[in-house]
């Protein structure tokens, strides 16, 4: 005998609306997949939906201009719940959503992340990777802890995405994401073992500024070894060594790259020049970015531990924590910045 379900016990319907995609949604949907586990703030700071609309973009930018008058740096309430509105209307669709929400709690903000149907559109609008694509589309339903990391990586983009905005004598020379790039590195241990690891940076970026490029990895912590922490920089310790004497194991730059670094004044002694991700690297220094204060100063005495104040990993790495540029984006070029060797606080391009 077939037993009815009990009314209760079925699912709600799901209330869908019908959506045309429109050029301004595959610019939010490619935004979206860029910063991952993203807010409708930050979209809104970097995606005013309202333009689209002339009298409505006439209104914010007059808005806008009234309120950074006054003093106020924030986005304006009418951008964001454009934004609101339409990332609703994508999670909503017929057909099934563009869109993923998370929530870490009932009052923590909405975060987004595309969903399976945007693959196809975002591939063939932008010539993206569509298996890249696809892994972001099916991170549903995470762990906490992937989400608080994969959102502090947002956080420390988005900020670097407005801050260099706002810098015209700064631009991207490159931008390598989600640990994209890969770099081997062999050394010996002063007891003698030999070591073949491979370092992983969470973002590998290169700063066009003052007619040279700033290589700068990116490691947003998420660790509580200290002995693995400390092996991530002991690695590029020697990495960095190695590319300043000359014997890393990195494809060698080839011709046209080194007349382009010596045509810019980059390069003015004869010595190799090392690939990484396919861009030149003559040096470089590691952002280090830290959750709060305390986890901050835990990193800085680990890398002092290394070599003492003066050694090489007290002035490789530059730490700060999220909260120093959360609020501010603009803030990241700010010196909030600081060395394991001393108490200044530094700029990331000084």
């Amino acid at each position: 005998m077939d037993v009815q379900p009990h009314l209760s016990s079925l699912p709600a319907p799901r209330h869908t609306i019908p959506v045309a995609i429109q050029p301004r949604d595959l610019v939010l949907l490619k935004t979206v997949y860029q910063l991952p586990y993203c807010d409708a703030v930050q979209l809104s700071r970097l995606l005013p939906i309202g333009a689209i609309n002339p009298q409505l973009r006439a209104y914010l930018d007059q808005r806008l201009e009234e309120r950074v008058r006054a003093g106020f740096t924030g986005e304006p309430a009418e951008a964001r719940r454009s934004i609101v509105r339409r990332l609703q209307q994508l999670h909503s669709a017929d057909g099934g959503p563009y869109i993923q929400q998370h929530m870490l709690n009932r009052h923590s903000r909405r975060l987004y992340t595309i969903a399976p149907r945007a693959v196809d559109l975002l591939a063939m609008e932008f010539d993206l990777d569509s298996a890249a694509l696809a892994r972001t589309a099916r991170n549903k339903d995470q762990m906490e802890r992937y989400i608080l990391h994969s959102r502090m990586r947002t956080v420390f983009r988005f900020a670097l995405t407005v801050a260099v905005a706002a810098r015209p004598d700064v631009e991207f020379g490159y931008w390598f994401k989600d640990g994209s790039v890969k770099i081997g590195i062999i050394y010996r241990t002063a007891a003698g073992t030999v070591v073949d690891d491979t370092i992983i940076p969470d973002e590998f970026v290169g700063l066009r500024w003052r007619g040279k490029v700033e290589v700068l990895p990116v490691e947003t912590d998420r660790r509580k070894d200290g002995k693995r922490v400390q092996a991530k920089m002991l690695a590029y310790v020697h990495l960095w060594r190695q590319i300043k004497h000359g014997t890393a194991r990195l494809p060698l730059a080839p011709p046209h790259v080194l007349r382009e670094l010596r045509a810019s004044g980059q390069l003015r002694e004869k010595k190799p020049v090392y690939m990484i991700g396919g861009q030149p690297v003559l040096d470089f220094r590691v952002l280090w970015i830290a959750k709060g204060p305390e986890r901050m100063e835990g990193l800085r005495r680990l890398a002092r531990e290394l070599g003492g104040p003066q050694g090489v990993a007290a002035g490789l790495f530059l730490f700060t924590h999220e909260a120093q540029y959360a609020d501010d984006p603009e803030r990241v070029f700010a010196p909030i910045w600081k060395k394991a060797r001393n108490e200044i606080m530094r700029e990331v391009l000084s």
